[in-house]
């Protein structure tokens, strides 16, 4: 079975993000700068059209044609949906990870948004910006599913007794009792920081990998593989605070990092593309970062609409 492309991952996303709750006029526009900012977007959106053709016998009510209507129970109509394509075995949608779960998640952030959580055991989760997790406690397993995005973990205590505290993400289990740490899903692989205690990282893939972690180191991993460790850093998680801290980062890679917490596009001229920027920025008003972008470097802001921004040389 053909892995989805990114753009047809996206495209099955933005789906997802018309047909919930809440969609907006701002939603509707940003998903239309995304659909023309390039050619193959355009095609994986025409090809989420083209699947739904193959599902004549789908109710109209989760059809395409849901988008457009403001009535319906668009949540509803998107688990119906996502149950449908999921077991067909010759559509894209049906590899393992489905583009929906994250949707159809027990908690989600919004772009630019973060949220505190409070289990049950006294763990205390930070969800940064477009995250989504599923949380499943037992009583021989507490275990977060990181779907997509980051997320600040401190380990609560109450009977906790022969559970462990387990975070799963496409490439593996990240393993902890009593700790404070960062697990982020990056699509193609995942990192795990920690900050108190200690965490095991085992893979999913056979032989097994382990690694346990102390205090301060930090690991990326994917389902075959463990990077060597480094040094966590703290301010990793200075987004849980409401800002984004950087060290002699380029300036495409901070406007990547940025872009995260703002709805649209941040584009970045290649010709500044190396620059390299230091210091503390706003997630929660990505204007301002972008005001003190241009204060600190040769460079200004370009706004074609508040979806889509560029950063250009003087």
């Amino acid at each position: 079975m053909t892995k989805p492309t990114k753009a047809m991952i996206a495209a099955s996303q933005w789906f997802a993000k018309l047909a919930s709750d809440g969609v907006s006029d701002s939603d509707y526009a940003a998903w239309q700068l995304w659909k023309q900012a390039s050619i193959e977007n355009a095609q994986a959106w025409q090809q989420l059209e083209d699947i739904e053709q193959q599902f004549k016998q789908l109710p109209p009510k989760i059809g395409l044609n849901t988008l457009q209507k403001s009535t319906v129970d668009r949540r509803q109509a998107l688990k119906q949906l996502a149950v449908i394509v999921g077991v067909g075995s010759t559509s894209w949608y049906a590899y393992r990870e489905q583009p929906w779960r994250p949707m159809l998640a027990d908690y989600k952030t919004a772009v630019g948004e973060t949220q505190e959580i409070h289990l049950e055991d006294g763990t205390h989760l930070t969800l940064n910006t477009d995250t989504s997790i599923n949380v499943q406690y037992t009583s021989q397993q507490r275990q977060i599913e990181l779907l997509q995005g980051e997320i600040l973990v401190e380990t609560g205590h109450h009977n906790t007794v022969g559970r462990d505290f387990v975070v799963k993400t496409p490439h593996g289990l990240v393993t902890a009792l009593g700790t404070r740490f960062l697990v982020r899903n990056f699509g193609d692989y995942s990192k795990a920081s920690l900050f108190e205690g200690v965490i095991k990282i085992a893979l999913n893939h056979l032989p097994p990998q382990v690694i346990t972690l102390k205090e301060n180191e930090s690991v990326q991993y994917t389902q075959q593989q463990i990077s060597s460790i480094s040094q966590a850093k703290t301010t990793d998680a200075a987004w849980s605070k409401g800002m984004l801290v950087v060290y002699a980062m380029p300036l495409k890679q901070f406007t990547t990092e940025l872009s995260r917490y703002r709805a649209g596009v941040i584009r970045c001229d290649p010709a500044i593309a190396q620059l390299e920027i230091s210091g503390a920025f706003p997630t929660r008003d990505t204007d301002a970062a972008l005001n003190i972008i241009a204060s600190t470097l040769p460079v200004r802001i370009y706004k074609m609409t508040d979806y889509w921004v560029t950063l250009q040389a003087l």
